[in-house]
Order: structure tokens, then C-alpha cells, then sequence
């Protein structure tokens, strides 16, 4: 329920989309009042503050969001929502310029609004629950790290209650939209750039594009502009990652390619962090060297997790045990080599679970997505371990 202290404002000379909101406002809510246009909302807003304010852009949807540009700073309180008869990229691109928080459908605001107002609420202060994080880093190119965050991700929403959602760090190529067959104008780059007390959990969940009802996804700024991508700005990690525990109640950041600084930020706020490679020589040492590297900044062993992935049991290089053997107190865990069935996997644009929902590979992503799961507490039996 919302709490009685969310007060809303209506800006639109619609009296249909007027109507349509109040309808939808929940009986909790308090409509503090409705305004015709964006300059004489601002004018309200100087002596009448809002928790959420509400604008129909459609008249001009250019003009309207250029007049919304600053509204959100001058008011950190405030949360604007607009409501469009379109939703599309190019549209959502320009709202979240704009510091909008969510692009409401007309014609679906009486399912929308009511779920949206309440995560609008908890965003300016009312209470939330806290997910789990879960980092994947990689030891070398082409171990096939972003296939085990991509696919773990899935696996983690399948055998849990809540959402799931990826975050793909890679600035360099970004294949976690290609592994799930999306496309976007707008990256985890765009919501790392906005300003100090800018992300929250309800920019999260509107930036991150839909793969399916369980799992979301925030793509590369490679994924959107792949020949001039936007730096990711990882001074604003800290808010981002606890967003991000806000929004959803699994998280999994694919981050093959950061460096070390960035990958202990990552690992500090996750609940485990794995770190891909494959069984050799070369790959052990570049794990022990990340891992001392880890612990030199804070993070602890016992939340660090080594994964052999693509490991051939009847020829391997190097045997699991002496695998073991090398990494000392670290858990290793392997996961097999199953081209074939990653590859359908990469081909169709979807997670193992669809196209090869028996393979080897899917079924040990599955188990270790389970033992994420119960180590977190979010379960599928109402959250207990």
C-alpha cells in the first residue's frame, strides 16, 4: 500500500488522462493538485512540494521534456513520471535525459500506475527489501564469462520468487544484448552518468530493457553505439549497485574487462564473486593474482568463487585436482565444455533454459544458480535459506 504521505500532481489539459489517473491513483494517495502545463507546475512546486508529479507529454513531447530538464534537481524529493500515448527508444531516451523516472502508457495506466507509484514511494524513502549481487569477472579473454553471467542470471530468476537482472560492464564489445537477442538506445553508461543522488531503483527498472518477465537486462554502451561507446563512470558504482539491490532481487554484473579498482568496488557489494577461467597454467596464476589483488582491497575469501568453465573431462590440461591443488583454500568449481549447446544458445538470441534446456553446461549453471539462491536468502520459499 502507499503510504498516505505521497502526495501526487497531475500536469495535462487532457480531461481523459486526467480521469484516467485518479481512477488509477490508489485510495491511500493524496492528488494534491492538477496543473494545465510545465511552467505553472514549476510555479506550484516552489510552495507546495510532491512526492511524484505526473505530466502528459503528448501535445509536444520534444518541448514538453526540454521544459522538465533541471526539474529534478531543483527538487531532489520530487520523482516525475510522464504519460505518452508511444513508448518507444528514441522516446525514453529523452525522459530519462530529462531526469524522468518512468514513461507511463496511457493506455495501460490503470495496470501500470498503481505497482510503478509504489516503487516511486520507495525510492524517495519508504521501505524496500535488499537483493543480492552477484559479480562475474573474468581471469582471460574468450573463457566464456559473459555466457555463465548471462545464463546464471536466468537460472537464478527460474528458481527464485522475484526478478532478475544483468548488468554488462563490458565497454569494449557488450555481448550480453547479443546473447539475449536485444537492442536499446540507452546503457548502464547513461544511468552511471547521472548526478549524485540521481539513481535510484525506479531508473533502474526503466532503463533496463525486457527480456522476459523475469529478466531484465542493462546493456554495454558498446550494445548501443559500438563505434564511440560512452565511458562508463564508475565513480557513481556505490549508489548504482545499491539501485540495483533495490530494484531487483537478483543481480548479476558481467564485468570481463575492468580493472581491478572497479572489480573490488563490484565484489564488496556482492554476495559472491565469480571468477571465470579456464584449467591451465596461465589462467591459475592471473586467479591468484586477481585474487590477492581482491584481498588486498578489502574483499574477503570467502566470497570469492573460482570457476573452470569449458573444462574437458576426458582430456583435460590440468586435472581438477591439481587444479585444487594450485588454488589452495579457494572453492574451485568446473563447469563442462559444451560448444554445441552455447553456441544455439548465442545463434537464437536466449538463455541455454530455451534452446538447450538439457545440456550438461545449463544443468550445473542451474545447480550453482540454486546454491546462489539459498546462500542469499532469497529463495523460492518466501525468502529463507
Amino acid at each position: 500500500m502507499v503510504s498516505e504521505s505521497m502526495k501526487i500532481a497531475i500536469s495535462s489539459m487532457d480531461l481523459a488522462t486526467i480521469e484516467a489517473v485518479k481512477r488509477a491513483l490508489p485510495s491511500s494517495s493524496d492528488l494534491a493538485y492538477v496543473c494545465h502545463h510545465v511552467p505553472e507546475l514549476m510555479g506550484r512546486l516552489k510552495h507546495a512540494p510532491v512526492s511524484v508529479a505526473l505530466v502528459d507529454i503528448d501535445a509536444n513531447p520534444e518541448r514538453v521534456l526540454r521544459e522538465l530538464e533541471g526539474v529534478a534537481e531543483r527538487y531532489p524529493g520530487l520523482r516525475l513520471g510522464v504519460l505518452s500515448s508511444v513508448r518507444d527508444d528514441s522516446l525514453l531516451v529523452l525522459a530519462m535525459q530529462a531526469g524522468v523516472r518512468h514513461v507511463f502508457l496511457k493506455q495501460a495506466i490503470a495496470e501500470e500506475l498503481p505497482a510503478v507509484l509504489l516503487r516511486l514511494f520507495q525510492a524517495v524513502g519508504g521501505a524496500a527489501t535488499e537483493g543480492s549481487i552477484v559479480t562475474v569477472l573474468s581471469a582471460s579473454g574468450g573463457c566464456g564469462a559473459t555466457t555463465v553471467a548471462v545464463n546464471l542470471a536466468n537460472e537464478m530468476s527460474l528458481v527464485s520468487t522475484g526478478q532478475a537482472l544483468i548488468v554488462d560492464m563490458d565497454a569494449s564489445y557488450g555481448s550480453v544484448a547479443t546473447y539475449l537477442g536485444l537492442e536499446g538506445s540507452y546503457s548502464v553508461a547513461d544511468v552511471l552518468a547521472r548526478g549524485a543522488g540521481e539513481v535510484d531503483a525506479e531508473l533502474i527498472r526503466t532503463s533496463a530493457l525486457v527480456h522476459s518477465d523475469k529478466l531484465h537486462a542493462l546493456i554495454s554502451p558498446a550494445s548501443v553505439d559500438f563505434s564511440n561507446p560512452k565511458p562508463i563512470n564508475n565513480a557513481n558504482l556505490p549508489d548504482f549497485l545499491d539501485a540495483c539491490q533495490r530494484a531487483y532481487e537478483h543481480t548479476v554484473i558481467d564485468a570481463p574487462r575492468v580493472t581491478m579498482e572497479t572489480a573490488a568496488t563490484l565484489a564488496r557489494a556482492s554476495r559472491m564473486t565469480l571468477i571465470v577461467f579456464q584449467l591451465m597454467i596461465k589462467d591459475i596464476r592471473i586467479v591468484l593474482s586477481m585474487v590477492a589483488a581482491l584481498r588486498d582491497r578489502g574483499v574477503p575469501l570467502s566470497s570469492v568463487s573460482p570457476i573452470a568453465n569449458r573444462y574437458h573431462k576426458r582430456t583435460p590440461t590440468i586435472s581438477i585436482q591439481d587444479g585444487q591443488k594450485a588454488l589452495g583454500e579457494l572453492s574451485l568449481k568446473c563447469t563442462s565444455n559444451d560448444f554445441g549447446a552455447t553456441t544455439k544458445s548465442l545463434n537464437f538470441g536466449q538463455p541455454l533454459a530455451k534452446t538447450a534446456p538439457r545440456s550438461a553446461f545449463r544443468k550445473e549453471l542451474e545447480k550453482l544458480a540454486s546454491s546462489l539462491v539459498r546462500h542469499t536468502g532469497r529463495g523460492a520459499e518466501g525468502g529463507k535459506a
